[in-house]
């Protein structure tokens, strides 16, 4: 038996002249079970490429509020796939 976890998170600084706080995901952590490790990997690495394109599309998005005055510089994504013997 196998487990993948996978977490994926952001956070955002707002421009000084809109807000001081940070705009934060709290971490989501999700765990699936698979019979082999095989599976657990093909899994993780579809899970890996749509994370990484949700995460550019993000930033995209988010630089253009940065553009437009609403969002700071510092943008962070943030995710990790792993797959587990149980």
């Amino acid at each position: 038996m196998w487990v993948l976890v996978y977490v994926f998170a952001f956070n955002v600084m707002p421009s000084t002249q809109m807000a001081t706080g940070e705009w934060k995901m709290n971490p989501n952590v999700i765990f699936q079970e698979f019979s082999s490790q095989a599976s657990c990997n093909a899994v993780k690495d579809s899970i890996t490429v749509t994370l990484k394109d949700s995460a550019s599309f993000a930033k995209s998005a988010l630089g253009d509020l940065h553009a437009a005055g609403v969002t700071g510089d510092n943008v962070n994504v943030i995710f990790s796939v792993q797959c587990f013997p149980k």
